[in-house]
């Protein structure tokens, strides 16, 4: 199935914006528990990792680097080899940049609850 338009491959795009979709739904569920434990202070008990403090920065990297980042790099996916009437230099380079920035964002988000930054 071939799954290129032009000169942009739409399964990089797709998976990075797809991907920009589940990060976006993550920092929103965030938020809403920040608030609740802003009104219900024992919220979800005394468990370190679900301090305001740790929350409120999953909250905010998850918002600037899990949906704006991966969105912008869904974007440039489709615009640069529209621009540029060339396709991306490598597939799979690309597939294992999703991979790469996918994972290293989970592992943020785990560091952060963790207090480790």
């Amino acid at each position: 199935m071939n799954t290129t338009v032009g000169n942009v491959n739409s399964r990089f795009v797709k998976a990075f914006l797809y991907s920009s979709m589940l990060w976006f739904l993550i920092p929103i569920f965030v938020g809403f528990v920040i608030s609740l434990k802003l009104i219900y202070p024992d919220f979800l008990g005394k468990t370190p990792f679900l301090t305001y403090g740790r929350l409120r920065f999953v909250h905010t990297n998850g918002v600037i680097f899990g949906w704006l980042a991966t969105a912008f790099f869904g974007i440039l996916m489709y615009i640069v080899p529209r621009l540029t009437n060339r396709p991306i230099y490598s597939e799979r380079l690309g597939w294992i940049s999703f991979c790469v920035w996918n994972v290293s964002f989970v592992i943020g988000v785990i560091f952060l609850l963790k207090g480790y930054v």
